[in-house]
């Protein structure tokens, strides 16, 4: 019976949701003044960067066309993080009107201006290489993080690579499948010591041995060397492909079990870590 009342009530909010005018009329007067408040907080560094920006963008939206608005990319990054978290909340947000947010479609351009494709993200190595340069030495310090998820097997056409996708592809320095691929394999970049983290590869698998894993760290490694950063520490779950990756990798340390040589700069070793929740 307590379900069903429960359900009733939610009937009733609803109702009374759609039936009751939720917005509240503000006067002129009242209007002036909280600009005026926010204007002076803004100009007298009251308030942080992005809120000042953010509310900068918010006085400039109104009026403008729809068609005619431009978003500062801050508030893109912004938008970017609530939509990835909930598509639905963003919505809900944006066509609530106390806003001027973007809509969905500019998100999915702004998301896919990037044609990645399985392998290293080449522009994502562009990118650290230019901040490299303003990086001090320890900020230059990344982990690598990897893991693996399992996903719909489909083969799909990608209009705007013109291509089929979908089969299990371990980069381009490894031969192509004609398997459907069962799981997507990412391997994640972060500074111990900056903001900076970002996604560095992925590849679509099927069963990946450790022989696979440890050429693609390898491979990920040179790369990340090669933008002067150095990989200090490897981070996975403790499947048994990542258990027989670590025995791979510590080949030269077999007394010290949790690190392995560098080959690309033997003086920074790198520290193999299992992921403490899967421990």
């Amino acid at each position: 019976m307590a379900i069903f009342r429960i359900a009733e009530l939610e009937e009733e909010v609803q109702i009374l949701l759609k039936n009751t005018d939720v917005q509240v009329p503000v006067d002129l007067d009242m209007s002036n003044d909280f600009k005026n408040l926010m204007n002076s907080a803004c100009k007298n560094g009251e308030v942080d960067e992005f809120h000042r920006i953010f509310w900068k963008e918010q006085l400039k939206q109104q009026g403008c066309k729809p068609n005619g608005l431009r978003y500062h990319p801050e508030i893109i990054k912004f938008c970017l993080s609530i939509a990835a978290k909930s598509r639905s909340a963003y919505e809900e947000l944006r066509d609530s009107g106390l806003l001027h947010l973007p809509s969905s479609r500019t998100l999915s351009d702004y998301r896919n201006i990037y044609q990645t494709a399985p392998g290293i993200q080449d522009h994502v190595l562009k990118e650290l290489k230019q901040k490299s340069s303003q990086m001090a030495e320890h900020e230059r310090m990344l982990v690598i993080s990897v893991d693996e998820m399992k996903v719909k097997e489909k083969i799909v056409y990608n209009a705007s690579s013109d291509r089929m996708v979908g089969f299990v592809d371990l980069g381009k320095t490894r031969s192509l499948s004609e398997e459907a691929a069962s799981h997507a394999l990412q391997f994640y970049a972060r500074s111990i010591m900056s903001s900076f983290s970002r996604p560095i590869a992925f590849f679509s698998t099927s069963k990946t041995n450790a022989a696979d894993l440890a050429s693609m760290f390898w491979e990920i490694v040179e790369s990340l060397q090669s933008c002067n950063s150095n990989v200090v520490a490897l981070v996975c779950d403790g499947a048994p492909c990542n258990r027989k990756l670590f025995t791979l990798l510590n080949n030269l340390h077999l007394d010290v079990p949790y690190k392995c040589i560098n080959v690309f700069n033997p003086d920074v070793p790198i520290f193999l870590i299992s992921d403490p929740p899967h421990l």
